[in-house]
């Protein structure tokens, strides 16, 4: 019986325009995702521009996310675990405060250290759950990082193509 769905955040729930500063720190992408900004090797020049293009992000919910997780929240229990830079959280964190209340767990892969596709921040959710990996579903868009590991657990899945597909009607 599922008791829980655990969702990534960006690119199943939510959208930015980032993709230009990921492309530009990314020698320093996997350590960013894993570490306080200020604890990353990354040069003081490239993290004043990450700065200033975090700042200026636009970060969104997709059309359906506020109502599937409403939906989903009368029956069953509600995670994220999300790969996710400490600034980029803050910046999210702003953008989007009210509807990360409706995550419990919320594990951030910079405030945990470990970043998905890695299996322990897959059993942390599902600990912070108090659930067996059977009784979680788990949605995300990447199969590396999100489907793939939660499968090798037992989890159930949800693969989103949010170019072709709603979550709504994947639910």
């Amino acid at each position: 019986m599922i008791r829980a769905y655990i969702f990534d955040l960006f690119g199943t729930l939510a959208f930015h325009n980032l993709k230009s500063a990921e492309e530009i720190v990314k020698d320093y992408h996997e350590e960013l995702l894993v570490s306080p900004f200020t604890e990353t090797k990354m040069p003081d020049k490239l993290k004043r521009k990450l700065k200033e293009m975090t700042k200026n992000a636009e970060i969104k919910l997709y059309d359906d996310s506020e109502e599937i997780i409403r939906q989903l929240q009368q029956k069953y229990a509600i995670g994220m675990i999300t790969n996710i830079y400490e600034i980029t959280a803050e910046k999210t964190k702003q953008d989007l405060n009210r509807f990360f209340n409706n995550f419990d767990p919320l594990l951030m892969s910079y405030e945990c250290r470990i970043a998905k596709p890695d299996p322990l921040i897959f059993h942390l959710a599902l600990e912070r759950l108090d659930i067996n990996p059977e009784e979680a579903v788990m949605a995300g868009d990447s199969m590396k990082r999100d489907i793939i590991p939660a499968q090798q657990l037992g989890m159930k899945t949800i693969k989103i193509d949010r170019t072709k597909q709603n979550l709504i009607d994947l639910i």
